[in-house]
């Protein structure tokens, strides 16, 4: 390991700037995930920090402890960069990806990155010598059982807040948890909809913990939330939660309709779907499409020799209901071009109630434009690529229709090689598109579409 030690940062120059130290994720051999820094170790003099910081080790190596907790007396990193005047603020920051098998993080020495959140940091004092921290009140519901001072102690290294056992034990019996053996509590998920919102009052400003935080989020529980009708069969339909989304695939003639149920069909240029149905192929390795280029899929995609067949009769079973007052087509390219107005269009299409909720709760508005954006999006990819290994398994499970895992091929079982949120991006197809593929979709759309006012769809955006 190559060990830089802080006479060498003098190399920086004299002027104070921030540092930013790009992480990689790696794997010990007891499985747990660990980071480290472009394979270089960061100290103040060739010492080993785990010695120096017996008790925290990991917190002392950056920055997170203090010299008052070293048994050597030592500088952390942070302490020392910023005392020699390097870093323009005794500040740091770390960045971790949200999902476990999330891509690379970063510490910044002196600062932030604010590419990494949106919205305004809240600061707090802490305690000398100890990360000790006050709130201002906590509320349960619409009730603060205590707006005075309260004591509290966010642990370093672990996800948890440690607090007066008298408030603890009153959240507890309030969502009525349960201790496990593994000395958690816990909630049962059929109460989570009842349960009410904890408010911790912090540096000024109020932290809601809401119901739906309590759910432990992965892509087994969003699947069984909002089933894939077909790779998770109707039994997934009949187990999910209510009310509930399913997701599929098929024309409107194929589509298990209800009265009572809403649809929204989401739609994309076919210029651009073609492209992205193309890079979509190529990433699972069961259709051995890997290698072909994007010529041989275009005239696949202009045959109508697709999955779920032609492009444009699809489009066209359920153009025909456009009208109907539980049926709402929405295009990709509205949503890309204005997300917030596209949200609450769903939801007054959903209900009043929805709508209305938005409207007066853009707190609430603005969570669902962040967990839906193309950058939360995309952060799931890794996530959703590990999933895919599990795919045929977790589908024989759910459905007596569906193969076990052993009975499928070979290639069915392998993992998507590319990325499911891919550009998301309007107009991609022009850097894939010849002018005689081009002239051969102008055709299609015009043989196709003849009649109809499909197209009308993307009149506001640039097709040819």
């Amino acid at each position: 390991m190559k060990v830089v030690c802080i006479a060498l940062i003098a190399l920086l120059g004299v002027a104070a700037a921030r540092i930013s130290i790009p992480l990689k994720k790696e794997k010990t051999e007891k499985g747990i995930n660990m980071f480290h820094s472009s394979e270089e170790e960061f100290c103040t003099e060739p010492l080993n920090y785990t010695q120096i910081y017996k008790s925290d080790p990991f917190d002392g190596h950056i920055g997170l402890n203090i010299e008052s907790r070293s048994l050597a007396e030592r500088w952390s990193i942070s302490e020392s960069l910023f005392w020699k005047g390097l870093l323009p603020e005794p500040k740091f920051a770390f960045y971790l990806h949200p999902t476990i098998n999330g891509s690379d993080g970063e510490i910044v020495l002196g600062g932030e990155d604010k590419s990494h959140y949106e919205g305004e940091l809240t600061y707090v004092q802490s305690a000398t010598d100890e990360w000790i921290i006050t709130f201002q009140g906590v509320k349960i519901g619409d009730r603060w059982i205590q707006t005075e001072n309260i004591t509290a102690k966010p642990a370093s290294s672990l996800p948890f807040i440690y607090g007066p056992r008298k408030i603890i034990a009153q959240i507890h019996k309030t969502i009525n948890a349960s201790l496990t053996v593994q000395g958690e509590y816990t909630v049962k998920c059929k109460t989570i909809r009842t349960l009410p919102t904890i408010s911790f009052k912090i540096g000024g400003k109020v932290f809601d913990l809401r119901p739906d935080d309590y759910i432990v989020k992965d892509m087994d529980d969003f699947m069984r939330r909002a089933p894939f009708l077909e790779m998770l069969g109707p039994e997934a339909v009949d187990k999910m939660p209510r009310p509930g989304a399913i997701k599929t695939h098929l024309p409107y003639k194929h589509q298990p309709y209800s009265p009572d149920a809403k649809y929204i069909y989401v739609t994309r240029n076919p210029y651009d779907c073609c492209v992205s149905f193309y890079h979509h192929t190529k990433s699972f390795p069961a259709y051995r499409f890997e290698k072909e280029p994007f010529d041989k899929f275009f005239d696949m995609f202009i045959e109508g020799k697709v999955d779920f067949g032609d492009y444009f009769d699809h489009q066209l079973s359920w153009y025909e209901h456009i009208n109907d007052e539980n049926v709402l087509i929405i295009t990709y390219e509205d949503l890309k071009m204005d997300p917030r107005a596209g949200v609450l269009k769903i939801a007054e299409f959903l209900g009043e109630t929805y709508g209305k909720k938005l409207r007066e709760q853009p707190e609430v508005l603005e969570r669902i434009l962040n967990t839906t954006s193309l950058k939360t999006m995309k952060g799931m990819n890794e996530e959703f690529r590990k999933w895919t290994e599990k795919a045929a398994e977790f589908a024989a499970q759910s459905s007596k229709y569906q193969k076990t895992a052993a009975e499928m091929p070979d290639d069915l079982k392998k993992p998507m090689t590319g990325d499911f949120v891919r550009k998301g991006i309007v107009g991609d197809w022009k850097n894939h598109f010849t002018p005689e593929q081009v002239n051969r979709m102008k055709e299609r759309i015009e043989s196709k579409t003849k009649g109809s006012m499909l197209m009308s769809l993307w009149k506001d955006i640039e097709l040819p």
